[in-house]
């Protein structure tokens, strides 16, 4: 383990100005954060005053997805039932063509 702890002091004496020339950059951005301390206090009661509508608006989402869900579950219908009615209107049509000898050819 010490070979590498050994190793590893170049890298650390590498690093050392780049940690220097960082440290004026977190000093500039020391007044900034200081200055968004109070609009952060500020949007706190907005934020808690949200809470309850947010909790409200659960069930309408809710109620909601369950009205898309049964939208489509009718749509699965109708197209079964189309499906149904073609199948129905083949079957009458080959029945007609058999019955009064017509050929029938499908494009």
């Amino acid at each position: 383990e010490v070979p590498f702890l050994i190793l590893g002091v170049p890298f650390l004496i590498l690093e050392v100005p780049f940690l220097i020339l960082g440290v004026p950059f977190l000093i500039l951005e020391v007044p900034f954060l200081i200055l968004e301390v109070p609009f952060l206090i500020l949007e706190v009661p907005f934020l808690i005053l949200e809470v309850p509508f947010l909790i409200l608006e659960v069930p309408f989402l809710i109620l909601e997805v369950a009205f898309l869900i049964l939208e489509v579950l009718f749509l699965i219908l109708e197209v079964l039932f189309l499906i149904l009615e073609a199948s129905f209107l083949i079957q009458k049509t080959h029945h007609n063509a058999e019955t009064y000898q017509v050929d029938i050819r499908l494009v």
